[in-house]
């Protein structure tokens, strides 16, 4: 399962959530938030300053966006689907059953997950890399021989990419068939997986 990310997204409703069925929302400007589905979201009321203040808050799931329009299931992890006023607030949220997302798909993949935060030569498949660069940018190079079918995971652990890139060097083979490094720039999680046969690491999300 693929979740988008991005640090920072915040804004109002635009248009009132008038009843607890409805499986739409329009907040005033789409910019802040990713530009596609799937993403989490908690929504409170403006008269409190954050969703932990307010007893009503509600996580939904964004999966789809339409401009400012933005389609959702309703009441997500153990919240309960309320209704919402224009001027209410909304935020990307990385909630807890995200976190047990990606580590029930690192179990399922047989990766062992390995936190780092400087330069890291070489990776080793195998492994999926929980990756810190909120102190600098850094670089954690490929290994040199892989074998075909070598998996190696990646998660930006302190959602810091944005900020620090972190860079993935290629090391004489390419990645998603380009013969260039592989900047990080926003929040992910994903895998590559090498296939020999076109001396390529393939993406997977």
């Amino acid at each position: 399962m693929a979740f988008e990310l991005k640090n920072f997204a915040f804004d109002e409703l635009a248009a009132a959530i008038t009843t607890t069925g409805q499986t739409t929302l329009t907040v005033d400007s789409a910019t802040p938030f990713p530009t596609s589905g799937d993403f989490m979201c908690v929504l409170w009321g403006a008269a409190y300053p954050s969703p932990n203040s307010d007893p009503d808050r509600e996580i939904v799931k964004v999966t789809g966006v339409s401009g400012a329009v933005f389609t959702i299931t309703r009441g997500e992890e153990d919240t309960t689907a309320d209704t919402w006023a224009i001027g209410d607030n909304i935020a990307l949220v990385m909630t807890a059953g995200v976190i047990d997302d990606i580590y029930d798909a690192i179990a399922d993949a047989g990766l062992i997950p390995t936190y780092i935060s400087s330069a890291t030569n070489p990776l080793v498949a195998g492994n999926c890399y929980m990756v810190d660069s909120s102190s600098s940018a850094f670089t954690g190079t490929l290994p040199a021989a892989p074998t075909d079918g070598d998996i190696i995971g990646f998660v930006d652990d302190e959602l810091s990419w944005h900020t620090n890139n972190f860079t993935i060097g290629r090391n004489g083979k390419s990645i998603i068939g380009d013969a260039s490094n592989l900047i990080c720039d926003k929040p992910h999680i994903f895998t590559l997986i090498y296939k020999a046969a076109d001396n390529d690491w393939r993406l997977f999300s």
